[in-house]
């Protein structure tokens, strides 16, 4: 688009002619194509930031219950026994030291919620329990701190006594999953018996202190 404009300079007349480019806009179709190239964007990056919050949450859980198993060693060697259980259930005093052979009780305990815990989460999700057991190896000297479920799920202790199982650490991980279980995760119990790490709950990571 053109515009002229005269002037006179000592009776001599000018003309300026200035030309205004005329800028095309976005239509709503690229503007359409290039919101939905920014949402891709967006979703590679928050699945790439999802998974590396998971694999660190996995990395904290594995090491937590490496550093409880390790208390626990030292603790069976100091006191030859294990940290009790706390989450009585109801159950005779008798048979609150470690697994209930009647079926009365489930005596273990969760600190946090964690899918699939056997008797259910009701039953199971007692976190004053759990940190009374942990409280043990800490008040041995053995354990720095209690350790705490990292993201959304949490650890549970439950000491079986004596026998192929005895002290049992279970959590739950978020990234790596076996059948087989993650070494040195362990799976004792056939699937469908109703405890814990069952051969088909691939999504728990169990660890086992027979004593």
């Amino acid at each position: 688009m053109k515009h002229t404009f005269s002037y006179k300079v000592r009776g001599f007349t000018h003309a300026l002619t200035f030309v205004k480019k005329l800028v095309r806009g976005f239509t709503l179709i690229e503007l359409l194509i290039v919101l939905a190239i920014i949402g891709y964007l967006a979703s590679i990056v928050m699945n790439s930031v999802s998974f590396a919050r998971g694999a660190a949450n996995d990395a904290k859980r594995k090491n937590d219950l490496h550093q409880i198993n390790v208390a626990l060693d030292s603790f069976y060697d100091t006191y030859k026994r294990m940290p009790k259980n706390y989450n009585k259930g109801g159950c005779a005093e008798s048979y609150c030291q470690g697994f209930d052979p009647t079926g009365r009780g489930w005596f273990g305990a969760c600190d946090k919620h964690l899918p699939g815990v056997p008797g259910g989460e009701d039953t199971m999700l007692l976190p004053q329990a759990y940190n009374a057991s942990m409280q043990e190896l800490v008040d041995s000297g053995f354990l720095g701190a209690i350790p705490s479920g990292a993201g959304n799920y949490g650890y549970c202790y439950f000491n079986f006594g004596a026998g192929p199982y005895g002290a049992m650490l279970v959590t739950m991980l978020e990234r790596e999953q076996s059948v087989d279980g993650i070494v040195p995760s362990v799976r004792p119990w056939a699937s469908g018996v109703g405890t814990w790490c069952e051969k088909n709950l691939n999504y728990q990571y169990c660890l086992s202190y027979p004593y």
